[in-house]
């Protein structure tokens, strides 16, 4: 191969012996075997040959290299090395024309690639070559310029022939829908060639907003985008960025575009301790609904003695039409073996349809080993859909009694970090009383609900169970009411909190009332 590299002093470059990497010459061709045998010096300087910075193929015959110091050309360019190729007709790959090296200030981490070519239009037709670039060399202004010495005796001139853009600032990758979208970034213009002023507008058409919007300059050739757009509905929108600028040559012009997924505004809850309104339960192969006392779950029970264990029993849940699941991530759910007895023969799986079964022990997203409960994630990329979602289904052969929870499907955009939600009815209600968090386990988040029947000063704590106090959801005067508190699972820190149990205690003059949580990650 021809090869790129650095001189250093005392360096050994292969020469007769070895081409790079410490790759020894042919000694079987007659030339080469006149230098038989290799002495231990010899050997010594091989091995220490360094690696090249980087290779081309052979027959390309390098002929000049430049570093480039201007800042005509867009700025990745700058102290890039310009490299003209003057063969090619004998090489594996086109030749005949300038490549650029890009490297790190000690050559390490080397990349090529083709930055002047169509000397030779056509590779396949080798006797069309009309240029063979030899020297390079650059002006005060940054403009190239590659000199052709057979068949046509030539200077060509190189400015730049393409505009470069930027977006810069924080701007989102997923939002939530329903919600007024505000943007402020910037777009920096890079490497503008002499001409016109370049022009920079917005299309704002897949957001609501306009096709054309004209985009102010700020100066140093950045011009801004700030703009309010009005609550979107869930789906993926690109924002468009045009920049076009007349030059002396050519009109030139690119776009920057930047995709923002508006998901839902929360996560889509099929249930908790109960099935959810839009959703409907359909039940085969022997399974009946079980109930379980002092739990917030959905219970199941398959006979133990049942013959068809090949067949199975199906879970089915199906939402009142064909679910659109843009802008959501993950199916989410709790489950709990109960007095099952897991065998090795056992089939336990889930789908999203129409998509593909998951197998929750195969793949081992489900624990045979766990007798608690033990949350499930699965990205909904996983089931290959399609179309929009008709139904999920649980699918196995366990016996026995078995428990789910927490079933949803979760939006794509982060939750914000509210840790809590606090939310009053007025109603005076008749006694004192904490309720259990519902749903119990949770993930996301959970509710707690309490009710004051005077005003008072009042305290909602969480504790781990060594008695430390974790997260305050209350704290202060509140008038009589029924109170639901909102909670995300964060710490006073705003911090995720391990999975475990936990205990909460409202605390309102002499009275007081404490229950357990599971919260499950």
């Amino acid at each position: 191969p021809e090869w790129i590299d650095i001189v250093r002093d005392g360096g050994f470059y292969g020469w007769p012996l070895a081409y790079p990497h410490q790759v020894y010459v042919d000694f079987s061709i007659a030339q080469y075997a006149a230098m038989l045998p290799v002495s231990l010096e010899d050997s010594s300087k091989v091995e220490r040959m360094r690696r090249p910075v980087a290779q081309i193929p052979a027959h390309l015959a390098p002929m000049d290299l430049h570093f480039y110091t201007g800042d005509a050309f867009p700025a990745r360019f700058r102290e890039a090395a310009f490299f003209a190729l003057r063969a090619g007709r004998r090489a594996p790959s086109p030749g005949y024309k300038v490549m650029a090296l890009f490297s790190e200030p000690d050559g390490s981490n080397a990349r090529v690639a083709d930055f002047l070519t169509g000397f030779e239009p056509d590779p396949l037709d080798r006797g069309n070559v009309w240029g063979y670039p030899v020297g390079i060399a650059e002006d005060a202004q940054g403009n190239l310029y590659v000199s052709s010495d057979w068949d046509s005796h030539a200077i060509i001139k190189v400015v730049p022939g393409r505009i470069d853009a930027r977006l810069e600032g924080t701007l989102p990758e997923t939002v939530f829908s329903g919600r007024p979208l505000e943007i402020d970034a910037v777009v920096q213009v890079d490497a503008r060639a002499e001409g016109e002023a370049p022009v920079v507008t917005a299309d704002l058409s897949g957001f609501g907003g306009s096709a054309d919007l004209p985009l102010p300059a700020i100066g140093d050739n950045r011009y801004r985008l700030q703009v309010s757009l009005p609550p979107l509905e869930p789906g993926s929108r690109v924002l468009v960025i045009r920049v076009e600028q007349q030059t002396p040559l050519d009109r030139l012009a690119t776009i920057v575009q930047h995709r923002i997924l508006v998901a839902p505004g929360a996560d889509l809850v099929i249930a908790g301790d109960r099935l959810g309104p839009a959703w409907t339960l359909g039940l085969d192969g022997g399974l009946e609904t079980a109930a379980r006392e002092n739990s917030a779950a959905l219970s199941f029970q398959a006979d133990k003695d049942q013959s068809s264990s090949w067949l199975g029993w199906r879970v089915s849940l199906e939402p009142e039409g064909p679910l659109d699941i843009n802008g959501y991530s993950v199916l989410r759910f709790a489950f709990h073996r109960g007095d099952v007895e897991i065998g090795d023969r056992d089939r336990f799986s889930v789908a999203v349809q129409p998509g593909k079964n998951i197998n929750l022990f195969g793949e081992g997203l489900v624990d045979k080993s766990v007798a608690g409960w033990q949350a499930v994630e699965i990205p909904l990329e996983l089931f290959e859909l399609a179309e929009p979602v008709e139904r999920i289904r649980f699918l196995g052969t366990l016996k026995g009694t078995f428990h789910f929870n927490d079933l949803r499907i979760r939006t794509a955009a982060a939750v914000p970090e509210t840790a809590v939600l606090e939310e009053r009815t007025a109603a005076v209600p008749g006694d004192f009383a904490l309720q259990q968090n519902r749903p119990n386990p949770f993930n996301s988040d959970t509710v707690i609900r309490f009710a004051l029947p005077t005003h008072g000063e009042v305290e909602l704590h969480v504790y781990n169970l060594t008695g430390q106090r974790v997260a305050t959801l209350v704290e202060g005067a509140r008038e009589a009411g029924t109170y639901a508190v909102r909670w995300d699972g964060r710490n006073a820190s705003g911090q995720p909190l391990a999975s475990g149990v936990y205990l909460y205690r409202l605390r309102s003059g002499e009275r007081v009332e404490s229950r357990k949580l599971l919260l499950l990650k």
